[in-house]
């Protein structure tokens, strides 16, 4: 599908919050772990350091009640891990699993070092449907974020949606939010692990 442009984002039924995974086991090997075949794996999960970090990003978290965020979560082991760990501080029910939150694919760079990033990343500012690494490109991403946006707006309403996913997807997903072209992704601020950032007005 297509990303519907005339959305008004000021008009959601709920707030969205991002929350990016915690330190993961990728991070530690500094390879890049994006195909969901190796991403679901236990053994790319978080680190102690990773599980630390989600439990206490939750529980410092100013904006969100206790009890009330609904956690929706990539299906990728280490965000499902951080998702768990912090609906242990918010008092919140189970998570939701949502494919379309997964890691963006990084084609040929997956399993390589994650120096490759910036490859693809070069290859965004010059244009959103870039492709050349065999993966997703930043428009792929955002039409399946866009659509669990729209499955969410349909089922919720009123409620504060953390969405744990990671780099890419969020920022991009942030730049939607904010009205800024998603090849741009990599000039906002980069969410720490497990930070939680308002993404919606």
């Amino acid at each position: 599908m297509k990303v519907n442009t005339n959305l008004d984002r000021t008009k959601l039924e709920n707030t969205y919050y991002g929350m990016r995974h915690g330190f993961s086991r990728a991070q530690e090997l500094g390879i890049i772990i994006s195909d969901p075949k190796s991403g679901k794996l236990k053994k790319y999960g978080l680190t102690e350091l990773g599980i630390e970090q989600a439990l206490a990003s939750a529980e410092k978290c100013q904006d969100l009640v206790p009890g009330t965020p609904i956690i929706v979560s990539s299906d990728f082991s280490r965000a499902m891990e951080t998702a768990a760990f912090a609906r242990i501080r918010f008092g919140a029910t189970q998570p939701y699993i949502a494919w379309q939150l997964r890691e963006r694919y990084f084609g040929i760079y997956e399993g390589t070092s994650n120096a490759n990033y910036q490859k693809v990343w070069d290859g965004d500012k010059r244009d959103p449907d870039y492709h050349r690494h065999g993966g997703e490109s930043v428009n792929d991403v955002l039409d399946r974020l866009f659509l669990l946006i729209l499955l969410i707006e349909d089922r919720f309403s009123g409620g504060n949606i953390v969405l744990v996913s990671h780099g890419d997807p969020l920022k991009i997903l942030e730049c939607w939010f904010r009205g800024i072209n998603p090849r741009l992704h990599r000039s906002m601020r980069q969410l720490k692990n497990a930070e939680i950032r308002r993404l919606s007005a």
